[in-house]
């Protein structure tokens, strides 16, 4: 009932705000309010303005602050080009991208573009810094990571190779250059001195530069010495052995993934095309500098190779061991790097044919220096109780053989890793043998110039044979003529003695010299020379019998008719004429000088000389034409006192000789006149003991003693 009751009197208060207010009473609070609040309005609308601003720039700080990275980013990889940081770039590139790649922001894709084109211009310096050599190989690596990780476009690892294979063959190619050039200017300079009189000064020429006071001067000359193709050699050698290790890694490293790039199938054959390019061109290189004879004229890459001035390579020869030490150092460092077979073959097929080169050079210069060892003959004369004497000369030929069997064996013959035998090549066989040969004939041929420079003088200082009955003995004539050294019958034995001593003992001890070196035993070689030797000594011998026999036969007959003499005389014989004794004398004066020489030669020499004399005087016997009994006795006592002086030196040849004289006297009438005969040489033995001495015949001496007893 209460709430009856409260319901009619809220329904009464109803109906009377009704008749009071009307049917809408919010109306007028609404207006009230709304009044009110234009009212605040008017009195805040400033001060909520400054709020509002104050909001929206807490909130732009706020995103400022919280992409504070993106929007510094330009900035930041700006400052950090410039400082050579490009790790700081990359990680920071690569964090944005992952960040704010996806964004739909207005503002983060302004920034990124930025980005991008900074990006984008390191690119470009990192390619630049790719191409730009030389460079180490660590740091081509991490240019191509670094490109690889900004997403550069191509293939930067391939890009970096073939850059670097470039840079290589542009080196090689401009060493050869400035090395040809400078080997050109060096002979105009030289060819310029020598028109002008001048003494040449290479390194003023090559340095650009005078070596006057210069504290560094002898290095400097020892450069200016060594010629230009064997400094071109070991500067080329050092640009393989420094830059190719680098390119060959870096390509390994490629093909391995180590560069984190696609490896497409066909650049391994690339690769291989471009490794075996730059050692052709490396074998060709040298070969055209060293070894032009190995190359062939025709062929396409030729010209690429470049051509030497053909008056450089006199002086190359002796620098040859040194070039196949940089090449064979080269070789090593190759092998090293466990390169194709194909590129090793090269370079070996280079090294096999230096070191043949190198071998037949030596032989060659020292066959030159050999056959020029005449010209340091001091004819001093140096006396073997078994080889009589000798110069210098057949030892300073044997050491110089051993000098270059020693630099050959050790430069040469011996190979190194992974190098062909030399001596199991055939061809490399035939060519050391005839090396070998041309060696040890070159001895004979400068013994040969010592004959032939001896038959001049003797030409010189031959005269008309004049028997010493009349003048001077002819066998010594002219000697007034020299002024100093030996005489030249002297040096004509003397090198006839040295000529044979290098057969009896120089050969063999070279024979035995190559083989405790491990050559191939010399057997044709030593025979040829042997050969030669013996023809040249036969040769000289034959000059030196001819110079001594003519004169001393040629005053035979005119001693013997000295005075008019006739073998029909009746003068009672009671010595043997003076021209027997000028025999003797002249015999004596040829085993005197032979045996002061060489002893061993006095068998040979004299034998000969007998010979002739016995056949002269067989001659002159069978042209007589009547004997008397004193004649008869004369001539039998002359014949025999020269056959027994000579007896011991008497060839069967001359023996006949000796019995065609005696038959062509009529044999004498009675024992009294065979006794005559008999005193004469019994006093001719008395007399010309000390003569007979001479030829060391003892019976002579003891049958010369009897008539003291």
């Amino acid at each position: 009932m209460d709430q009856l009751d409260t319901l009619m009197i809220l329904k009464d208060r109803f109906e009377s705000d009704m008749k009071e207010h009307g049917p809408d009473p919010t109306a007028k609070v609404e207006k009230a309010i709304q009044e009110s609040v234009l009212e605040a309005n008017k009195l805040f609308d400033e001060v909520l303005a400054r709020r509002d601003r104050a909001d929206a720039t807490r909130n732009a700080l706020g995103v400022l602050q919280r992409f504070k990275f993106l929007f510094s980013l330009p900035v930041s990889i700006e400052r950090n080009i410039r400082k050579g940081d490009y790790d700081v770039v990359i990680n920071d590139y690569a964090r944005a991208k992952n960040l704010f790649s996806n964004t739909d922001v207005a503002i983060f894709k302004k920034v990124l573009v930025e980005v991008e084109q900074r990006i984008s211009r390191l690119r470009e310096i990192l390619h630049s810094k790719l191409q730009d050599m030389p460079s180490t190989l660590e740091e081509q690596k991490k240019i191509i990571r670094n490109l690889v990780n900004l997403e550069a476009t191509g293939d930067p690892a391939w890009d970096g190779i073939s850059c670097h294979s470039t840079f290589i063959s542009q080196r090689l190619t401009s060493c050869r250059d400035e090395h040809i050039a400078a080997e050109i200017a060096a002979g105009e300079d030289t060819s310029k001195t020598s028109k002008s009189g001048l003494q040449s000064t290479p390194l003023s020429h090559k340095f650009g530069k005078s070596t006057k006071n210069n504290n560094n001067s002898q290095p400097q000359e020892w450069l200016s010495s060594v010629p230009q193709r064997v400094l071109f050699v070991e500067e080329l050698t050092q640009i393989v052995s420094n830059r190719f290790p680098d390119l060959w890694k870096l390509g390994q490293a490629y093909f391995s993934g180590e560069l984190n790039v696609r490896v497409e199938p066909s650049r391994q054959a690339q690769f291989k095309r471009m490794v075996l390019t730059t050692i052709e061109l490396f074998s060709g290189l040298l070969r055209a500098a060293v070894l032009p004879h190995t190359l062939d004229r025709m062929s396409i890459q030729r010209q690429t190779y470049g051509t030497w001035p053909s008056q450089g390579m006199e002086g190359v020869g002796p620098w040859l061991p040194r070039c196949l030490r940089y090449v064979r150092s080269t070789y090593s460092s190759l092998i090293r790097l466990d390169l194709p077979g194909e590129a090793l073959d090269i370079v070996a097929i280079l090294i096999f044919d230096l070191r043949v080169h190198c071998m037949s050079t030596l032989f060659q210069q020292a066959s030159e220096h050999v056959k020029s060892l005449h010209k340091m003959e001091t004819w001093k004369i140096e006396f073997d109780s078994k080889h009589g004497g000798i110069t210098a000369l057949p030892s300073q030929f044997e050491s110089k053989v051993q000098e270059v069997v020693q630099l050959v064996k050790e430069s040469v013959l011996l190979g190194e890793h992974r190098e062909t035998p030399l001596l199991e090549n055939s061809n490399a066989q035939r060519e050391l043998s005839a090396l070998v040969q041309g060696l040890l004939l070159s001895f004979s041929q400068s013994l040969e110039i010592l004959a032939s420079s001896n038959e001049a003088m003797m030409q010189e200082n031959h005269s008309t044979a004049v028997s010493q009955l009349i003048g001077s003995p002819a066998i010594y004539r002219g000697r007034e003529k020299e002024s100093s050294g030996p005489a030249w019958e002297q040096k004509l034995l003397t090198t006839l003695s040295n000529c044979q001593y290098t057969a009896k003992v120089v050969l063999p001890h070279l024979s035995e010299l190559f083989t405790r070196y491990g050559f191939p035993s010399p057997t044709l070689p030593i025979a040829t020379a042997t050969n030669a030797l013996s023809v040249l000594d036969r040769r000289i011998l034959e000059i030196y019998l001819e110079q001594k026999s003519d004169p001393l036969v040629g005053t035979i007959e005119p001693s013997m008719y000295l005075g008019r003499f006739d073998w029909d005389t009746r003068q009672k014989p009671t010595d043997i004429r003076p021209y027997a004794k000028e025999i003797i004398a002249n015999m004596i004066g040829v085993h005197a000088e032979v045996h002061r020489v060489s002893p061993n030669l006095v068998s040979c020499v004299l034998t000969q000389i007998v010979e002739t004399v016995a056949e002269e005087l067989s001659r002159l016997m069978s042209c007589v034409t009547r004997f008397s009994v004193e004649g008869n006795q004369q001539a039998r006592a002359d014949i025999q006192a020269v056959q027994e002086t000579v007896r011991l030196f008497t060839t069967p040849t001359a023996q006949s000789f000796f019995d065609e004289a005696l038959e062509a006297i009529p044999p004498l009438p009675s024992t009294a006149d065979m006794k005559v005969v008999k005193d004469i040489l019994l006093k001719f033995h008395v007399r010309m003991r000390l003569q007979l001495m001479a030829f060391g015949d003892t019976k002579n001496q003891q049958t010369a003693a009897v008539p003291d007893m």
